[in-house]
């Protein structure tokens, strides 16, 4: 009787393929410094970089939508501003020699563009060339306002009738100085206006002390000094030694014309070491060697 035996082919060991294998571990192996000896570290898996790499993908893009959004909603803001109109314009400062409505006249025909393209140097300019102004600062307020900083000038004194002198002893011109009536006079050429007005600073400080008080001031193409003073009459220096003229007068009337002020109509100190008075009632007196 036959009998079949069913064969199972086997590969020899040498011959087998390997089976999987879990993915490797990753061991650290440090050394102790000074010791010689090993020491294992645990087993790390490994990091999931895909994963990672598709969140921050995410994220980023989600950010770059949201970025997106804003600047648009900026760029929309900026354009509808850039194109909309002055809406108010808002003047500060003490006004007593020029008009907030004369100031809003010069600046209006600088106004013709957006709030964005007004041009603020040109409105400075324009305000600035009033006479009765000093400076101005100008200043855009968001979204449509415009506001202006005047400082108007502070004269001390009148120039001919067509000007004045400021604060810091410079000649300003106007159409009138009518407006500065209760201010003291100065009188002479333009090109002297400056000396002018470093002597009528020095008169003054010296005849206050007496309480005097200075209305008017000229001198005349022959640099001849005189003065109208607020008692009533006048002072005459002439044209040598002004200040030690004007020195002299002040002692001779505090020793002997302060008491007459209301009669006198003229000093004269064109004299060497002496004074000519002319009283209202047309007598004079001569004063010599007063010092």
């Amino acid at each position: 009787m036959l009998v079949r035996h069913n064969k199972q082919s086997v590969t020899p060991p040498s011959r087998r393929t390997p089976a999987k294998r879990a993915p490797a571990r990753i061991t650290r192996t440090t050394r102790t410094p000074g010791k010689g000896a090993t020491t294992i570290a645990r087993e790390v898996e490994p990091r999931k970089w895909g994963r990672v790499v598709l969140l921050a993908l995410c994220l980023g893009g989600v950010a770059a939508g949201l970025t997106q959004i804003n600047w648009q909603m900026i760029f929309e803001k900026t354009r509808y501003a850039a194109n909309k109109p002055l809406a108010s314009i808002k003047i500060e400062g003490e006004f007593r020699f020029v008009s907030k409505d004369a100031l809003q006249n010069l600046i209006l025909p600088k106004l013709n563009g957006s709030f964005v393209d007004l041009n603020l140097r040109e409105v400075k300019e324009s305000i600035e060339a009033n006479p009765w102004v000093k400076s101005v600062t100008v200043e855009r307020i968001w979204p449509d306002s415009l506001k202006l900083r005047v400082t108007e000038q502070a004269p001390i004194a009148r120039w001919n009738n067509d000007g004045f002198i400021n604060r810091e002893g410079t000649l300003v011109k106007v159409e009138s100085n009518a407006a500065l009536a209760s201010l003291p006079s100065l009188s002479g050429d333009d090109d002297k206006s400056n000396t002018l007005a470093k002597n009528y600073v020095f008169f003054s400080e010296l005849l206050k002390i007496n309480g005097l008080n200075i209305t008017a001031l000229r001198v005349d193409s022959t640099m001849s000094w005189s003065m109208v003073l607020e008692q009533g009459f006048e002072l005459v220096l002439g044209r040598d030694e002004i200040h030690e003229k004007l020195e002299s007068f002040s002692f001779i009337y505090n020793k002997y014309l302060s008491n007459k002020t209301v009669k006198i109509d003229r000093v004269d100190m064109r004299y060497e070491k002496g004074l000519a008075v002319k009283w209202k009632d047309d007598t004079q007196l001569a004063v010599s060697q007063y010092q």
